[in-house]
């Protein structure tokens, strides 16, 4: 379904999002890179995006991405709460690996 949302709409941020959730490995940040460009605050493709590049061992590079989203300020307690879950997963394995 996905797919077919993007071929319909290539500036539909959320199907671009869905795809990269799809994915995984370094495709998977370019449609996080995409929905960005689109829409640079977006909070899922924040979030996602540090939650990528910390899944590659690029630590400072996620904690970047997770700042942002936080930075942006939403009140949306779910996105909170993701954001706090990805940081959580990403301090974790810098500390056992």
């Amino acid at each position: 379904m996905r797919n077919i949302k993007l071929t319909i709409n290539p500036k539909d941020v959320n199907a671009i999002i869905g795809k990269g959730i799809d994915l995984i490995g370094l495709v998977t940040i370019l449609y996080y890179d995409r929905a960005l460009s689109l829409d640079p605050n977006n909070i899922l493709a924040l979030n996602n995006k540090g939650l990528a590049l910390g899944r590659l061992g690029i630590y400072t590079g996620a904690i970047k991405y997770y700042d942002k989203a936080l930075a942006i300020g939403q009140q949306d307690k779910l996105i909170d709460l993701l954001i706090a879950l990805s940081t959580i997963f990403m301090w974790t394995r810098i500390y056992i690996n």
